[in-house]
């Protein structure tokens, strides 16, 4: 009995096992899709709005084959941009333009257009949330010129600009800001802050004619899910990287203080807590960051083995990165956008006293919210050299 009840189990198990071999998931083949990478949206000059996915092109992805034999020529991705009444209008658009059903499962970046941003991004959420196979934690970007720009820029050492994207977020160049970050912004506030693209004519760029040259800038604040004023500079995006603990290293510059010359420190370490607390019953918070540094560079001529002095450096080395982080904070509180979910964190350490505070609080953020800012860096290693090399080769 136990014999056949054993047989019968394994039996059961071996078939689940061929159930599992079968590769069918799908009733659509791989072939008949179009494998998006990257999505731009913008609106144009007559209010429409307008859609351009970028494609990866399979056939071209091995140099010189094609169907296995035939020579191929051209970039191994393409563009296709429609315009609509509605982001679902010029996407059915596409479609109907293509032999191949349209994938979204390897999209990881969408690009949004100073038109659209400038409207609100809600659209492109709506239309994220309801793809099955779209990624919501896909990186969002936002320029200030037409979006249509990035199509130009040159692909020098990636394959694909959607390659560049998503290098400039892994090397912490910029802000890391998904789909998945709005949506959660949007059940409080609606506030976040986008990194921005900035498209230029570089002469350097020898044997790239008609390119143009794409490059991380600052970052754009959005309030209620539309872009609003001022914007930050790239010193003030990486203070903003700072407070969100998105940056694990840096290299900071100051005038040294005994004769002005520059001295560069590369931090390391970096670690950044932000606290809530009661004060007069009312909200206020600590913004607070750790790191440890070493010289990188030195032109001053100070003495770097004298104990005095590398405290002195320590504490112009914390007066800068603080200034540089209540710069990033102001600007949030000129534009009345909570970008850094402060009322967030309150709201899940005092939810009573949120829920009287809420109604007012973007007034709060912008003029009367105490928000304190301490930093601590350990100057652990002045390098080689006590003194400026410059220096010694005077003598």
């Amino acid at each position: 009995m136990k014999s056949r009840y054993f047989r019968s189990m394994m039996l059961g198990l071996t078939l689940t096992l061929f159930l599992l071999l079968t590769g069918c998931w799908s009733s659509l083949e791989i072939n008949s899709r179009a494998f998006v990478n990257i999505m731009l949206v913008d609106t144009t000059d007559n209010g429409e709005t307008q859609l351009t996915l970028g494609f990866q092109l399979p056939n071209r992805m091995i140099p010189g084959q094609s169907g296995g034999s035939s020579q191929t020529s051209g970039e191994p991705y393409a563009f296709i941009s429609k315009n609509g009444i509605t982001l679902s209008d010029a996407y059915r658009k596409i479609q109907s333009d293509l032999s191949r059903k349209i994938a979204f499962g390897q999209a990881h970046i969408i690009v949004i257009g100073k038109g659209l941003a400038k409207q609100g991004i809600d659209p492109v959420l709506e239309f994220v949330q309801r793809q099955p196979a779209f990624h919501i934690n896909a990186n969002l970007f936002v320029t200030q010129s037409k979006v249509l720009e990035i199509i130009n820029a040159p692909t020098l050492f990636e394959r694909f600009v959607s390659s560049i994207l998503l290098s400039y977020i892994d090397e912490e160049v910029t802000l890391n800001t998904t789909v998945r970050d709005f949506l959660v912004a949007q059940y409080k506030l609606g506030d976040a802050l986008l990194p921005e693209l900035v498209f230029k004519n570089d002469p350097g760029l020898k044997n790239e004619k008609d390119k143009t040259w794409m490059g991380s800038g600052g970052a754009i604040i959005f309030r209620n899910g539309k872009m609003v004023s001022p914007t930050m500079d790239s010193d003030e995006m990486r203070a903003a990287l700072w407070i969100l603990s998105q940056i694990k290293t840096s290299v900071v510059s100051i005038e040294s203080p005994t004769d002005g010359k520059i001295i560069s420190f590369f931090l390391e370490k970096m670690k950044t807590k932000t606290k809530p607390r009661l004060e007069d019953q009312s909200a206020a918070f600590t913004i607070k960051s750790n790191a440890e540094a070493y010289v990188l560079s030195s032109e001053s001529k100070i003495d770097l083995s004298n104990e005095e002095n590398i405290e002195l450096l320590q504490k112009e080395l914390e007066n800068e990165v603080k200034s540089r982080i209540q710069k990033a904070v102001g600007k949030t509180r000129q534009a009345k956008a909570d970008v850094f979910r402060l009322g967030e964190k309150f709201d899940w350490k005092y939810p009573a006293t949120w829920k009287r505070l809420q109604p007012s609080w973007r007034k709060l953020y912008a003029n009367e919210l105490p928000i304190d800012v301490v930093v601590e860096i350990e100057l652990l290693r002045t390098g080689g050299a006590f003194q400026s090399i410059k220096d010694k080769s005077k003598f």
